[in-house]
């Protein structure tokens, strides 16, 4: 493999670590929004059950 040609696969190699990245960050965002999400969803259900008892 010449020089150039691993240089452009470094290239392509480290673009997609960024994409990875990039996905990783998005994906650990929506992780955190959820577990907010199924806090407040446990809040609501036991002030439901509170009432209902």
């Amino acid at each position: 493999m010449s020089q150039t040609a691993e240089a452009q696969q470094m290239d392509t190699t480290q673009k997609e670590i960024v994409e990875m990245k990039t996905d990783i960050k998005s994906l650990q965002k929506e992780v955190q929004e959820l577990k907010q999400i199924t806090t407040r969803h446990d809040g609501r259900m036991q002030a439901i059950e509170n009432m209902l008892n």
